[in-house]
C-alpha cells in the first residue's frame, strides 16, 4: 500500500519548520536578538513590580520628603509674614521723618501734592 501525497498544509508547515531551522540552527546572532528580546519581555513586568512593592509598602523617604515641603512652605509663610512687618516699619519710619514743608520752595505755597 502506497503512502498518500503530503497535503499542502503539510509540506508548507515542514516549509517553514525546515526555513525555521536552516536560520535558526546553532548560536546565531538571531537566537541573540530573540534570547534578549524574551528576556527583556520576561523582566521588564518584574522590575515594574519590584519598583510597585517598594514604594507602596517601603517606602519611608516620600514622608520625610513630605515633612521638609511643608516645613519649608510654613517658613516662607514666615518669613512673607516678617518681610511684610518689617517694610511697614520702613514706611513708618519714612511718615515719622516726613516734613511736608521742606519739600516747599522758598517763600511760596506748599504744593498740595506734598500734603497727606
Amino acid at each position: 500500500m502506497a503512502t498518500p501525497p503530503p497535503t499542502f498544509a503539510s509540506r508548507l508547515q515542514s516549509g517553514a519548520v525546515a526555513i525555521f531551522n536552516n536560520i535558526f540552527r546553532g548560536p546565531s546572532v538571531a537566537h541573540s536578538i530573540l534570547f534578549g528580546a524574551g528576556l527583556g519581555l520576561a523582566i521588564y513586568p518584574l522590575q515594574l513590580s519590584y519598583l510597585f512593592v517598594k514604594t507602596a509598602w517601603f517606602d519611608s523617604e516620600a514622608i520625610a520628603l513630605a515633612s521638609r515641603k511643608r516645613y519649608q512652605d510654613k517658613q516662607r509663610c514666615h518669613e512673607a509674614e516678617l518681610d511684610a512687618a518689617l517694610k511697614n516699619a520702613a514706611m513708618v519710619d519714612y511718615v515719622q521723618e516726613y516734613d511736608p514743608v521742606a519739600a516747599r520752595l522758598p517763600f511760596q505755597k506748599l504744593d498740595p501734592y506734598y500734603r497727606f
